[in-house]
């Protein structure tokens, strides 16, 4: 791009030199305007160039920021989502442990109780047992006493 805009300038330089050739401009000064000229170009096409580029990157920046944002914010949304997985198989672990615990707590339950019926049931039937093999004493023993009393106790 640069060479041809050299020959672009080579060629109307060229074209100026017949007619300095014809008015009262020495060739030097011909040459120093010329050099003047493509000099001046060549400083706007690359402070041009320059400001391309200038734009090209300002655009680069912007566009990888809003990627970066773009990224961020799908790995926040992952993240987000893996918390929710996360935290539901710790919630359905819960209930199921929480279950287990009440199931177990409610078997206990009934355990204790059936423990607590069944020693009850055996306390009432050795009070049973006692009572009935202590009868047939207190049948004697008031059996001698209704003799000699005549009450009849039982």
């Amino acid at each position: 791009m640069l060479r041809v805009a050299l020959c672009v300038m080579a060629a109307s330089v060229c074209s100026v030199l017949p007619a300095a050739a014809t008015s009262d401009i020495s060739e030097p000064d011909v040459q120093v305007a010329a050099h003047e000229y493509v000099q001046r170009h060549i400083d706007r096409t690359q402070n041009a160039g320059i400001a391309e580029i200038k734009v090209s990157l300002a655009d680069l920046v912007k566009s990888v920021d809003r990627n970066a944002r773009e990224h961020r914010r799908k790995i926040d949304e992952s993240f987000d989502r893996f918390d929710a997985k996360i935290d539901a198989k710790i919630e359905a672990k819960f209930q199921h442990y929480e279950s287990r615990a009440d199931a177990r707590a409610e078997a206990l339950r009934d355990d204790f109780s059936t423990l607590f019926y069944w020693i009850i049931g055996t306390v009432i039937a050795l009070m049973l047992v006692i009572i009935g093999s202590l009868y047939p004493l207190v049948q004697n023993t008031a059996k001698h006493r209704r003799i000699g009393s005549g009450a009849n106790i039982f």
